[in-house]
């Protein structure tokens, strides 16, 4: 779908809306498919659900044709803006549908045209406090804020406001999480893969459960989800077992409650140096689990850590890959990382590559393919041979400065 085609649905679906909460409109029509996690579709979007909740508010504008500016005024405004241009797109969006409002042109002397540079500079000022990368949703909540501010303040209107919790970090491979003040921290979304297959989003990270005839299989227990099992056991009645990729805390905070877990045995030091729970069910390479007419076979993957595995779905023909295959951030800093064992881990997987299709990560985009591996090995081959400057920048990580490798596949964030 085009950007031109795109605006002429969102005033279709814009114009349907009733409330006068613009954040609730815009959260409400950013679930139709047309409208991705980032994008310049925002730059209508954002100033028609103002201008929408300003006409359901009682403001005095003839909606159509307001509606019809702002679709011509965002489709002026470029993608990329917010970092080719230095202006986020989302407060221009606002900032045209003010100027739609209030008449307001390049000669006003009423006041109206240093009001509206007032809101554009307390609007990108926050923003800029809270730096890149731009996130197209955060970007228009802080947008929102002030806009709606400004409408109450100047306005014989009042549009309802109150901070929302995001929704949306799961779908954002460069969510900044805890920087953003919307990031929701409890966030949980349990996601129908098919019918034997969910996938559960903690808003830091994704595991997965998997059912057979005979039992099901947690993948990983996430960050945020202490009570993963209880999650799963609210979703089937078959007795469960748990599989963890690697030890790292974002992917073991709800251990605490089995008994017992399969793991890599090369995981136990990291394991007990982050918490210590649970009795390790070793498992190696080669090791098939069976859920009752599903297979699991266990692939060794070190590198991002000592014990890293995947874990290959033969039946529905999918790698769960844990860290060490996503279009995200990999780490390979710190203790047990070892980016040469990694690139040699990906290489052996091409041995297992006639065995799926698609590959589950459990951070960034979902899903990806396997296209991304041998783009994976090409990066890090070129990080040991120096060959990679141009793609690295200075980075804090849990205080820790260390190198980001950005490419536009994959980021490697590795010892300086």
């Amino acid at each position: 779908m085009t950007i031109e085609e795109k605006a002429v649905k969102i005033i279709e679906d814009v114009r349907k809306e009733k409330g006068i909460n613009p954040v609730r409109m815009f959260k409400n029509l950013t679930k139709n498919p047309y409208i991705n996690i980032h994008g310049p579709e925002h730059h209508i979007l954002d100033g028609a659900c103002l201008l929408m909740a300003y006409y359901n508010a009682g403001g005095k504008i003839d909606i159509d044709e307001a509606l019809k500016k702002i679709s011509y005024e965002g489709l002026r405004m470029p993608g990329a803006m917010c970092g080719l241009w230095g202006i986020c797109g989302a407060i221009t969006s606002i900032g045209a549908a003010l100027a739609i409002i209030d008449g307001t042109g390049p000669l006003s002397a009423d006041g109206t045209w240093g009001n509206h540079m007032s809101f554009t500079s307390n609007a990108i000022g926050e923003l800029g406090k809270i730096n890149g990368p731009r996130c197209c949703k955060r970007d228009a909540m802080i947008a929102f804020k002030h806009g709606i501010e400004y409408v109450n303040q100047h306005y014989g209107v009042q549009l309802e406001y109150e901070k929302q919790a995001c929704e949306f970090s799961s779908q954002n491979q460069q969510c900044i999480k805890s920087r953003c003040p919307y990031y929701n921290f409890n966030m949980k979304e349990i996601i129908k893969i098919d019918e034997n297959t969910w996938r559960i989003e903690d808003g830091m990270v994704r595991f997965y459960l998997l059912c057979g005839s005979e039992k099901a299989a947690l993948i990983d227990t996430g960050m945020n989800c202490p009570d993963a099992k209880q999650t799963a056991q609210e979703l089937t009645d078959l007795p469960l077992i748990l599989i963890n990729t690697h030890a790292d805390p974002d992917h073991v905070s709800g251990n605490g409650a089995f008994n017992e877990f399969y793991m890599s045995p090369d995981e136990e030091e990291n394991l007990h140096a982050r918490n210590g729970l649970g009795k390790i069910l070793p498992i190696h390479e080669g090791d098939v689990i069976d859920l009752g007419g599903r297979e699991l076979l266990i692939v060794d993957i070190p590198g991002h850590t000592p014990g890293s595995i995947g874990i290959i779905d033969k039946k529905n023909r999918v790698l769960i890959s844990g860290d060490s295959v996503q279009n995200s951030n990999i780490f390979m800093f710190g203790p047990g990382r070892n980016l040469n064992k990694y690139i040699d881990s990906l290489n052996h997987l091409s041995k297992y590559e006639e065995l799926f299709d698609e590959i589950y990560p459990m951070h960034g985009t979902f899903p990806v393919y396997k296209d991304l591996i041998p783009k994976l090995i090409q990066g890090a081959q070129a990080i040991l041979e120096g060959k990679a400057q141009e793609y690295a920048q200075p980075v804090n990580i849990f205080g820790n400065d260390v190198t980001l490798y950005k490419f536009d596949y994959a980021g490697f964030l590795c010892q300086n």
